[in-house]
């Protein structure tokens, strides 16, 4: 990925070199990977180019706008590229600092200069960023500098070199060499993971940029059923780490070696991995985040828009969830009955009516909808299958203002909670302030709401439960008394770490029993991920899923 910052400028000497603009352009894109959901789970670096005064500016100015806890989950350093010998991360920003000025450019060609760019290039797992003020007319071709930017703007991968891979086998070579002769880049005898407990083996990688497929070649030889077992079970775990696998069989290639090459040749085609390793479907880039807006606020992880992705890094053991006596609230208006989609498109919700006067958007209700009680202390749970009912109404009550109160703020949030509980707490946050055309949620927004929330419940209009054990208020989910503790329905406009644990244990427990399904196989956790309109089962999410498996809540 590369960022041209046209205004930049340079100042300072050469080893205390800053670029200003440079660096608000970095902070601002690592605000908008951490809004985008599909960079939840990754660890951030920034390199800076030349010397360390551009990596401490960075570093100051994003304390200033990110909390500490986020920087830590993402294990966000700044540093020149020695701060990261032996280190890596998922996403790596580079800034070049360097710019055209009353100060000359200097070539760097020495090998320590080679060395420090390749270490600085080689520490990005997934993703590369380049922000750059200076352009290839002001740099000189032996440069660096010259030799890195020109490589971004036309990015081609070298072409594979026989001799230099190891092959298991001549079928495998025979594979490779169409796959090369294509002009595509593999790599042979792919280790992935941990060398020591769990290294795995791909017998070919075919490389785009962003992309890659997995190629394994079974030879004609039979290993037996235990072999055959144990190469499935490799296979799901790396496919659950996103990798996706073509197996092609000796005897099918040596009887016709163009019909068994065919399903790879698709896959490369669906997957957009073009020769020369260029990807023709690479995801457009998360956009930078306005800092001007909002200014001064602190940003927290997952404070992006809410869209499906994987589930977030926390994993840890919800607390004892606290006995809470409420009755059946009657009044609360039920939904829609949603049937689960498969892994293609997902099919449009059934039509949606708006009752006049209170500007909510609620579903038709569904003959199919039952509701049983949970008896006793417990409220109601509603067991089947509805469409989740989203809040459209209006906020106006800017908690920005010092005029509003704290019940005035709560009394908005009511509202919310009213609508679409059981939620999480930060959600309902996330909409309310959202509808106050406020993008991000800083430290005093975030006790404002805190403290809105607390006076719902000291005043008995709302029961909070710490399903996720991470304390505090933000994080419960929240309903209002009398209402029913668990409601299973669609996923709606919720991130999927926005579902409450207690509606996907549910849902977990009725699809073993209706599919029987042993609790936790993984036809059982992607059956969960389809009823939520989920396609991926990454490592992540499986890990997240079985640890809600594991939870119980008295009201489930």
């Amino acid at each position: 990925m590369l960022r041209h910052v046209a205004e930049g400028y340079r100042i300072g000497s050469s080893q205390h070199a800053q670029n200003i603009p440079e660096a608000d352009a970095v902070v601002a894109q690592i605000l908008g990977c951490i809004a985008d959901p599909r960079y939840r789970g990754k660890t951030f670096g920034v390199i800076s180019l030349q010397g360390e005064a551009q990596a401490k500016l960075i570093e100051r100015k994003l304390l200033e706008v990110i909390e500490p806890e986020t920087i830590e989950d993402r294990q966000l350093i700044c540093g020149d590229a020695y701060a990261f010998q032996g280190d890596e991360r998922h996403i790596i920003f580079l800034t070049m600092v360097a710019a055209p000025g009353e100060t000359r450019i200097g070539a760097l060609t020495a090998d320590s200069a080679r060395q420090r760019f390749n270490v600085a290039v080689s520490r990005a797992q997934d993703q590369l960023w380049l922000f750059h003020t200076a352009t290839l007319d002001v740099l000189s071709d032996l440069c660096m500098r010259y030799r890195l930017l020109k490589y971004m703007l036309e990015p081609v991968r070298e072409a594979s070199i026989e001799h230099e891979q190891h092959f298991d086998s001549e079928f495998e070579r025979a594979v490779y060499q169409r796959i090369a002769n294509r002009g595509f880049h593999v790599r042979t005898q792919v280790c992935i993971g941990d060398p020591t407990n769990h290294r795995y083996r791909i017998d070919l990688v075919v490389e785009g940029m962003q992309g890659r497929l997995a190629v394994e070649c079974d030879g004609d030889q039979w290993h037996g059923p235990d072999r055959y077992e144990h190469d499935m079970a490799r296979q799901r775990d790396l496919e659950r780490a996103g990798w996706q696998f073509v197996r092609i069989r000796g005897g099918d290639f040596y009887r016709n070696p163009e019909l068994a090459m065919q399903p790879l040749w698709n896959e490369l085609e669906r997957l957009g991995i073009q020769p020369g390793g260029m990807d023709t479907n690479a995801a457009a880039p998360p956009l930078p985040v306005d800092q001007s807006v909002g200014q001064g606020s602190i940003v927290s992880d997952d404070e992006g828009l809410n869209e499906p992705s994987v589930l977030s890094d926390n994993t840890r053991k919800p607390r004892t969830v606290k006995t809470v006596s409420s009755g059946v609230n009657a009044g609360r208006k039920t939904n829609d009955d949603q049937v689960v989609s498969d892994d293609e498109p997902i099919e449009a919700a059934p039509p949606e009516v708006e009752r006049p006067g209170d500007g909510v958007h609620d579903q038709v209700p569904s003959q199919q909808e039952l509701a049983v009680s949970g008896g006793g202390q417990f409220s109601t749970t509603i067991v089947g299958r509805s469409n989740y009912s989203e809040f459209r109404g209006s906020i106006h009550a800017d908690p920005r203002s010092a005029s509003i109160s704290t019940p005035k703020i709560a009394e908005g949030l009511l509202q919310i909670i009213e609508v679409e509980a059981p939620m999480l707490a930060k959600r309902a946050y996330n909409i309310y302030l959202r509808g106050c055309g406020i993008q991000r949620m800083g430290g005093e927004l975030r006790k404002a709401m805190n403290k809105a929330l607390q006076h719902l419940i000291s005043k008995g209009h709302v029961v909070k439960e710490d399903e996720h054990g991470k304390g505090g208020v933000m994080y419960t989910i929240v309903r209002p008394i009398g209402s029913p503790a668990v409601l299973v329905r669609s996923r709606g406009s919720r991130d999927f770490s926005e579902i409450p644990p207690s509606e996907i244990l549910t849902v977990s427990r009725r699809i073993a029993v209706e599919q029987d399904f042993e609790i936790g196989c993984d036809e059982h956790l992607r059956a969960i991920l389809e009823y939520f309109d989920l396609k991926r089962l990454t490592a992540q999410v499986g890990n997240e899923l079985l640890e809600i498996l594991k939870r119980e809540y008295p009201y489930v």
